[in-house]
Protein backbone atom coordinates (compact mmCIF):
# COMPACT_ATOMS: atom_id res chain seq x y z
CA UNK A 1 0.00 0.00 0.00
CA UNK A 2 2.85 2.40 0.74
CA UNK A 3 4.33 1.78 -2.71
CA UNK A 4 1.00 2.76 -4.23
CA UNK A 5 0.87 5.93 -2.14
CA UNK A 6 4.42 6.85 -3.16
CA UNK A 7 3.57 6.24 -6.82
CA UNK A 8 0.46 8.41 -6.54
CA UNK A 9 2.45 11.22 -4.91
CA UNK A 10 5.10 10.96 -7.63
CA UNK A 11 2.51 11.19 -10.40
CA UNK A 12 0.84 14.19 -8.75
CA UNK A 13 4.20 15.94 -8.37
CA UNK A 14 5.07 15.31 -12.01
CA UNK A 15 1.68 16.57 -13.08
CA UNK A 16 2.08 19.82 -11.18
CA UNK A 17 5.26 20.66 -13.13
CA UNK A 18 3.44 21.28 -16.38
CA UNK A 19 -0.01 22.88 -16.34
CA UNK A 20 -1.15 21.44 -19.66
CA UNK A 21 -0.54 17.88 -18.51
CA UNK A 22 -1.90 18.41 -15.01
CA UNK A 23 -5.57 18.16 -15.92
CA UNK A 24 -5.02 15.03 -18.01
CA UNK A 25 -2.93 13.25 -15.39
CA UNK A 26 -5.27 14.18 -12.56
CA UNK A 27 -8.24 13.01 -14.64
CA UNK A 28 -6.53 9.70 -15.44
CA UNK A 29 -5.59 9.26 -11.80
CA UNK A 30 -9.08 9.97 -10.49
CA UNK A 31 -10.65 7.71 -13.14
CA UNK A 32 -8.26 4.91 -12.22
CA UNK A 33 -9.01 5.22 -8.51
CA UNK A 34 -12.75 5.49 -9.10
CA UNK A 35 -13.08 2.56 -11.49
CA UNK A 36 -10.45 0.13 -10.18
CA UNK A 37 -10.08 0.80 -6.47
CA UNK A 38 -13.32 2.30 -5.17
CA UNK A 39 -15.71 0.88 -7.74
CA UNK A 40 -18.38 2.61 -9.73
CA UNK A 41 -21.00 4.50 -7.70
CA UNK A 42 -23.72 2.02 -8.66
CA UNK A 43 -21.96 -0.65 -6.58
CA UNK A 44 -22.30 1.44 -3.41
CA UNK A 45 -26.05 1.91 -3.80
CA UNK A 46 -28.05 0.11 -1.11
CA UNK A 47 -31.39 -1.53 -1.75
CA UNK A 48 -34.07 -2.77 0.60
CA UNK A 49 -36.07 -5.93 -0.10
CA UNK A 50 -39.23 -7.02 1.66
CA UNK A 51 -38.39 -10.69 2.20
CA UNK A 52 -40.81 -13.12 3.78
CA UNK A 53 -39.32 -16.57 4.55
CA UNK A 54 -42.74 -18.26 4.60
CA UNK A 55 -43.55 -17.15 1.06
CA UNK A 56 -40.19 -18.40 -0.16
CA UNK A 57 -40.82 -21.82 1.38
CA UNK A 58 -44.19 -22.04 -0.39
CA UNK A 59 -42.70 -20.97 -3.70
CA UNK A 60 -39.88 -23.51 -3.37
CA UNK A 61 -42.37 -26.30 -2.71
CA UNK A 62 -44.44 -25.20 -5.71
CA UNK A 63 -41.34 -25.12 -7.90
CA UNK A 64 -40.38 -28.66 -6.85
CA UNK A 65 -43.88 -29.91 -7.58
CA UNK A 66 -44.13 -28.30 -10.99
CA UNK A 67 -40.59 -28.53 -12.32
CA UNK A 68 -38.56 -31.27 -10.70
CA UNK A 69 -40.67 -33.99 -9.12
Amino acid sequence: MTKLAIAVCFVVLLASVEHRVEATVVRLLTDFIQNNVAGIPLIHKTEEYDFDPEISKKRRELYYEVSIY
